[in-house]
């Protein structure tokens, strides 16, 4: 019943996530060193025979040993560093998913200590008990924790399995999403070997064409919003992280998934992306206006950055990797965000019949990462909005096309063999792209009706 309800990525994550809560307890989160998780890793080896997880992250207390392996949990406690571990069985049920036999090791500056998990034990209801011993001095574990299950279950084993299972290298992805802010702060992690890369989250921003700050110059700048909500400090970034996509490319958007899928809201709390790349009514798709995620809208992201020393505090559900829609802070926040959303889904539908006047617009632009955005927006002429206390926000004044009134936009589809078949009559060349040809052929009729 413990490992039923929770999936092999989130057992894994789990283990990993209790690396970083130690590393959190000891490294100030908000230092202005660029990199304050520097030095401290991960480092994961899975196959069909075992799986390994061992850190530097300073290791299991003596205080702490007995909380660290009991069934749930006696209290709720608010107060210390703000780890994200706060919902009971994480370690033991992320251990029974994996396998049958285990050993976990931990060592502090001043005590060592092993656990066995034994197959009897396991099959074992009535003994509850974990019996301590003391890790030898020639283990070479350092400040940190080892985790060692080598008695897999066949299903796992199976996913584990690279000849037939591609689990690995799609957790390979999905852990550089997940933990893509805390690997940018200096934090390393490896799986058998590899290192794993974090996805970089960016958006455009033109540099102040005028020296008054305050001018109000049409430019592609972010939308920002910024404020502390009932202890809840909270960030939020959007705009554009590419330029609009092409007629071409919204016609073959199968071939440009990756563009796609990069697209959408992230939603990170304590350093923790919780949300990656949504697109759904979760955070604001297909309601109050906002129109439904729609290929045309695929260089649209945006990020919201959470921070809170109670962590009850934060809308994260028991998996740690949800979002509570039903918070209060969440809904204040969606407000924000479809604002957000409209502002640039509207620019997009304004820019899309002007291909060639909108290429211009990204001559200025600069892809910004998240440190970035707070360096550069920090100068932006905020609002203070009225109806949340304590924020404010910045609406940018994004640029229009010039009307084009004695202009019209022609677009139609047409058989695919009967396309290959004008584009070798006009160019010899079945390649050529849709657009070229339509243009092509319009032109090859006007001339003919203006000498008719």
């Amino acid at each position: 019943m413990l490992t039923r309800d929770i999936a092999l990525e989130d057992a894994i994550l789990d283990l990993l996530d209790n690396c970083i809560d130690g590393v959190v307890r000891s490294v100030n989160p908000d230092s202005t060193i660029a990199q304050p998780y520097k030095g401290y890793h991960a480092h994961i080896t899975m196959n069909p025979k075992e799986f390994v997880i061992e850190d530097n992250c300073g290791g299991i207390g003596k205080d702490t040993l007995s909380k660290a392996f009991r069934m749930g949990r006696l209290e709720s406690t608010n107060t210390g560093p703000a780890t994200v571990g706060m919902y009971g069985i994480g370690m033991k049920r992320a251990i029974f998913k994996l396998g049958t036999s285990s050993v976990v090791a931990s060592r502090t500056a001043d005590f060592g200590f092993s656990v066995t998990i034994t197959p009897k034990w396991m099959d074992d209801p009535d003994d509850w008990r974990l019996p301590v011993t003391d890790l030898p001095a020639t283990d070479p574990l350092t400040a940190g924790t080892r985790i060692k299950v080598d008695a897999l279950r066949s299903d796992i084993a199976a996913r584990f399995d690279e000849s037939n299972d591609n689990f690995i290298e799609h957790f390979k992805s999905s852990l550089g999403s997940h933990f893509a802010i805390i690997i940018g702060k200096g934090f390393e992690v490896t799986i058998n070997g590899a290192t794993v890369d974090p996805t970089q989250f960016t958006l455009l921003a033109e540099e102040d064409v005028a020296e008054d700050p305050k001018s109000k110059t049409p430019q592609l700048k972010p939308y920002v919003f910024k404020g502390d909500l009932d202890g809840v400090s909270v960030e939020i970034y959007a705009g554009l992280y590419r330029q609009l996509p092409t007629e071409q490319e919204i016609e073959q958007e199968e071939e440009v998934r990756a563009s796609r899928d990069n697209a959408g809201w992230t939603v990170v709390c304590n350093d923790r992306v919780v949300v990656f790349n949504d697109k759904t009514r979760l955070t604001g798709w297909g309601e109050a206006g906002v129109p439904a995620f729609h290929g045309q809208f695929m260089s649209f992201g945006g990020v919201v950055i959470l921070r809170s020393n109670d962590l009850w505090k934060l809308p994260l559900t028991t998996t740690k990797r949800g979002l509570d829609a039903s918070s209060n802070l969440f809904s204040i926040l969606k407000d924000y965000m479809r604002e957000a959303t409209k502002s640039f889904t509207s620019f997009t539908n304004k820019w899309k019949r002007n291909p060639e006047e909108r290429t211009a617009l990204y001559r200025s632009a600069t892809p910004l990462n998240i440190t970035q955005l707070r360096a550069v927006t920090a100068s932006y002429p905020m609002s203070v909005t009225r109806k949340t206390e304590n924020s404010a926000k910045f609406v940018p004044n994004l640029p229009v096309p010039r009307p084009q009134q004695s202009v019209v936009r022609i677009s139609y589809t047409r058989d695919k063999a009967q396309f290959q078949k004008v584009a070798l009559h006009l160019f010899d060349d079945d390649t050529i792209s849709p657009r070229e040809v339509g243009e092509a052929s319009f032109d090859t009729v006007l001339k003919q009706a203006m000498a008719s």
